[in-house]
């Protein structure tokens, strides 16, 4: 792994491309973001725990909520351009209205390698044809 591939800067990046649903990422810069989201808003919560804002009953605190509001954007995003890599349509995202099957099945199409090559929304991000293998 290059230094400028440093895992935390998946996480970085996504929030520096906030807006920005186009192009590819694929699965290694998903999972990254999603590995250090997690890590955060454990954060959020242990702070909120220790400094009596945490509402048990709603399992969430003013930080949680905070940091939840705030990283609502570069998450759907970064899941728009997930989906984009495997060649689905950002729409596919409305699935998460349904529950419970509608976040397992967006689980599922976030597993899936890239598109080989070039799809209608990009060039494939990890550079070369990965239809060899």
């Amino acid at each position: 792994m290059a230094t400028d591939e440093h895992p935390l800067n998946y996480y970085l990046a996504a929030w520096q491309r906030y807006g920005n649903f186009c192009g590819r990422a694929p699965r290694r810069e998903y999972w990254y973001f999603i590995l250090f989201h997690i890590l955060v808003s454990m954060a959020a919560n242990l702070i909120d725990t220790v400094f009596g804002t945490m509402n048990f009953q709603r399992g969430i605190g003013l930080l949680g909520s905070m940091y939840f509001v705030a990283s609502l954007l570069p998450a759907l995003v970064m899941a728009a351009r997930r989906l984009q890599d495997t060649g689905r349509s950002p729409w596919w995202l409305l699935l998460l209205v349904i529950a419970p099957i509608g976040p397992f099945i967006l689980l599922v199409m976030t597993l899936f390698d890239s598109q080989p090559g070039e799809n209608a929304y990009g060039a494939n991000p990890k550079g070369a044809d990965t239809s060899a293998g």
